[in-house]
């Protein structure tokens, strides 16, 4: 939890440029140790102190931070060069300097023309920014004035050819690697953006095929269900029309057995009365007959319970 809070900390604006504007303030101090005597220019020198000035262009996000750069920067001014000389001169150029970085970075150049862009700036800023507002400072302060101004912007530029082809070549080379970094931290963003939306369009792929899924499997599990009701619906019409085939059966026999013994005994007396003389056989046979109607209707009768059964 406290590295989280420390990260966030340090990624605040005002917390970055601070760091961004000590770190660079001091490797532009420790170089600025490393001098290069000027010959016939009191108190001149030329040192590597320009090369972390200028990258601090690329970092930092407010130019007020250029003025503690150069403040720090001109700390490592030797014992017979002039502070004020040297933190006026860095603080003109590197602000002219600010204002060039940010109008290169809005333009659409390509990598090379924006390194080539910064080699052609930097002989700017040695020769047009830096060494004249070196003599300006020491003028102002009433320094090298035995020496005519012509004089002393050439003998600048004769003493730091080394020191301007140094810090021409590594700020153009830094400033390919610069964007080339920029540029792959872009592609790299992209990417990550692709592969978010992809992994959400997945995520949401995979979301509708687990409710597919779901789908289908309460589908089955319904079919399921139907599949166990309806084995259940045809053992149960097989059941009844095997009943009902028993009933009909039951229903042939009575028709072709007890309705037939009845009905013959009913065609038989009635036969015996159309040739019966004598009036008391007449009643006999009647009697008989009636006996066997009745034996017919309680067949009839049996035959149609039967039948109620089978419709039920």
């Amino acid at each position: 939890m406290s590295s989280v809070n420390s990260r966030s900390f340090l990624s605040k604006p005002i917390i970055y440029d601070l760091g961004q504007m000590i770190l660079f303030g001091v490797l532009s101090f420790l170089l600025g140790l490393v001098q290069f005597q000027i010959p016939g220019f009191d108190g001149g020198f030329s040192d590597l102190r320009e090369i972390p000035l200028i990258i601090s262009l690329f970092y930092i996000s407010n130019p007020l931070y250029i003025i503690g750069i150069c403040t720090i920067s001109a700390l490592s001014t030797p014992e017979n060069g002039f502070y004020f000389s040297t933190l006026f001169m860095h603080l003109v150029a590197l602000l002219v300097a600010w204002y060039f970085y940010k109008r290169l970075e809005k333009s659409s150049f390509g990598i090379y023309k924006i390194a080539l862009s910064w080699a052609v700036f930097m002989v700017v800023y040695y020769y047009i920014l830096l060494f004249p507002a070196m003599i300006f400072a020491d003028r102002l302060q009433g320094l090298n004035n035995e020496i005519g101004i012509i004089d002393n912007y050439v003998s600048l530029i004769k003493a730091t050819r080394f020191e301007i082809v140094t810090s021409t070549l590594v700020i153009g080379l830094f400033a390919i690697q610069f964007e080339v970094r920029k540029d792959l931290e872009i592609h790299k963003n992209n990417l990550e953006s692709i592969v978010e939306r992809r992994t959400a369009e997945l995520e949401k792929a995979n979301s509708e095929l687990r409710r597919i899924n779901e789908l289908l499997t309460s589908n089955n599990e319904e079919i399921k269900m139907l599949n166990e009701n309806l084995d259940e619906l045809v053992k149960e019409r097989s059941k009844k029309v095997q009943q009902q085939l028993r009933q009909l059966k039951n229903y042939a026999n009575m028709n072709s057995h007890q309705v037939r013994a009845p009905l013959a005994r009913i065609l038989g007396l009635l036969g015996l009365l159309k040739m019966e003389k004598d009036e008391e056989y007449k009643i006999l046979h009647m009697s008989k007959l009636f006996d066997s109607s009745q034996e017919l209707d309680d067949v009839i009768k049996k035959m149609n319970r039967l039948l109620e059964t089978e419709v039920h």
